[in-house]
């Protein structure tokens, strides 16, 4: 991997970190989630993360691959935890 192309993803995990999980994750902290949220969550997730690797959902990719592949902990997870 070349060094623009390393930066490039580090410079999206870092977005990722900051940006994208805060929002999502907002008001999680006080409601109790059921098997719905945590798909929607999950799916949103999905939705940045297949971007940024530059896949569809036509590549059935799984989460926990693409999670993997990016360096980055899924947003279930997080809340798991």
């Amino acid at each position: 991997m070349n060094l623009e192309k390393r930066k490039q993803r580090r410079n999206t995990n870092q977005f990722y970190k900051m940006m994208t999980v805060p929002t999502l994750l907002n008001g999680t902290e006080t409601k109790i989630l059921n098997q719905k949220d945590y798909s929607l969550l999950t799916a949103e997730e999905m939705v940045y993360l297949r971007s940024v690797k530059g896949c569809t959902r036509l590549d059935c990719f799984h989460s926990e691959d693409t999670g993997q592949e990016l360096n980055v902990t899924l947003i279930i997870s997080n809340i798991n935890s």
